[in-house]
């Protein structure tokens, strides 16, 4: 399992190589007669029941005093914030900071880090990977 291992060591670019390929595997029939792609929702989905199936703590949707974080992952040690986007680069990890996401997670004594993924409504995968530590 190299997304769990990659999450478990902080090898955020290793992390980024698996779900990469995780989109990558998605048959293009799946995007025909439909505009799925176009849809954070679609994205979030899939990348909720791949790390949910690590048996991880993952919240969907986590509201917060300033917005809802697209999803957080927890570990013993850690806390991944994931923002996504379609088609608008740049925007995600800036969310998290502007809303200070990682405000709900200070006194935990874990390390948080944010990680903003953009993806392309026609190439059906992520086409930016930015994160960094928050904490």
């Amino acid at each position: 399992m190299k997304g769990y291992e990659a999450l478990l060591t902080g090898d955020l670019e290793a992390f980024h190589g698996v779900v990469s390929a995780l989109f990558a595997a998605i048959p293009y029939l799946n995007f025909t007669g439909n505009e799925i792609s176009r849809y954070e929702g679609f994205y979030a989905s899939v990348l909720y029941a791949f790390i949910a199936s690590f048996r991880l703590v993952v919240r969907v949707e986590e509201c917060t005093h300033k917005g809802r974080i697209d999803m957080s992952i927890e570990l013993d040690d850690a806390v991944y914030i994931l923002e996504f986007k379609v088609d608008e680069q740049g925007m995600a990890l800036g969310q998290i900071r502007e809303r200070g996401y990682a405000q709900k997670y200070t006194g935990t004594h874990k390390k948080v880090f944010g990680i903003g993924m953009c993806f392309s409504s026609t190439e059906r995968n992520i086409t930016a990977f930015n994160w960094e530590q928050m904490d």
